[in-house]
């Protein structure tokens, strides 16, 4: 059996049939909370430098690619204690892939309260001085959203009962951020956003975003807070369907290790590949086959069967919190290889969950 190692989540877009790449896509990252660090020095969770507070936020993508526009939904999730100042939260960092050259802040909007008061920063090129959007300790950012009304305007938690300023004066979350982006976007996703790491240095722990909180807790207290991990759940792998012509596996994945992807087919020595989508899709019928990935569907990895017609890969997992929870449908086809139109096997589905 051929055993190879290559990158399940290198990937690039695959259009077949019914399967496309999707114009607007959308994922989360979560701010503090179990998993996360603080510049103040706590962890697990990260806490303001008041060293009691616990701070959080979810910060939700949608990307547009035709548009060429990424919606950022803020929302202050930071634990109420009843008449305790609960933290504002005044600068947000998070990355764009290389691709984009440019973004510009075009609208902000708050549900309540005042129009929230931020302008952006964006840093091209991370890699080299200057950084601009440096988040102590956790690396250069390419966008920094950063508040500008000294507090008044900044994004509240909307169930808090108090804050340092009257509640009229900030923005009370969800707030939602609407960038204009330039570049060239085909093909990327929203999940393309959320698993860049910050560039280090400056700083020793890398994340996928970060967030500034202020004004809360104990005598105004502050901390730059990252990505936590809202997962604590194990790795599991569940079979979908039946097999079309070849069994499919795949180990449970997590993050930091390897999971393994097995192939039981019956045509020796032809091209195949091995598609990877988001789970909740529904199943449709390609070649006299039920397929369970959905759009969009992405190629993680192009193989050779062995002469029994079967293949083996390991791929590595990023070592970072984000991805734990994360659901992925995987399933394999094998394709003739004289006519690269022509579908010979299509494997069972797998549902794949991210977790510890």
């Amino acid at each position: 059996m051929n055993k190879i190692r290559l990158p399940l989540y290198f990937a690039t877009a695959l259009t077949l049939g019914s399967i496309g790449a999707a114009q607007i896509t959308t994922d989360t990252i979560f701010i503090g909370g179990s998993g996360s660090l603080s510049s103040a020095g706590s962890s697990n969770p990260g806490k303001l430098d008041d060293g009691i507070t616990v701070a959080t936020a979810t910060y939700e993508f949608t990307l547009d690619t035709v548009a060429k526009t990424l919606k950022v939904k803020i929302t202050n999730t930071s634990p109420v204690l009843v008449g305790v100042p609960n933290p504002l939260l005044t600068d947000v960092f998070f990355n764009l892939p290389t691709q984009v050259t440019g973004a510009t802040l075009t609208t902000q909007t708050s549900s309540g309260g005042v129009t929230p008061a931020y302008a952006l920063v964006f840093d091209a090129d991370r890699n080299n001085n200057p950084n601009p959007n440096g988040a102590d300790g956790f690396g250069a950012f390419s966008i920094a959203i950063s508040d500008t009304g000294n507090i008044q305007g900044t994004i509240a938690n909307p169930n808090a009962d108090t804050y340092t300023v009257a509640g009229t004066l900030l923005a009370i979350s969800p707030v939602t951020f609407t960038l204009t982006l330039t570049g060239t976007l085909t093909g990327l996703t929203a999940d393309d956003i959320t698993a860049l790491l910050s560039h280090i240095p400056p700083g020793a722990n890398p994340s996928q975003a970060v967030g500034k909180f202020q004004a809360g807790g104990v005598a105004s207290a502050s901390a730059f807070i990252n990505d936590g991990n809202p997962c604590q759940s194990a790795a599991t792998s569940v079979v979908l369907g039946a097999p079309c012509g070849g069994s499919l596996t795949v180990s449970p994945p997590v993050p930091g290790g390897f999971s393994t992807v097995t192939y039981n087919g019956s045509t020796p020595v032809a091209p195949a590949i091995v598609m990877f989508s988001h789970a909740g899709g529904t199943p449709f019928s390609f070649n006299g086959c039920t397929m369970f990935t959905q759009a969009p569907t992405k190629v993680g990895m192009l193989l050779v069967t062995d002469g029994n017609g079967d293949f083996q890969a390991s791929n590595p997992i990023p070592p970072t919190h984000h991805v734990c929870g994360q659901q992925l449908v995987i399933q394999a086809m094998v394709i003739d290889p004289n006519n690269p139109n022509k579908v010979l096997e299509v494997s069972n589905g797998v549902l794949v969950t991210m977790g510890f």
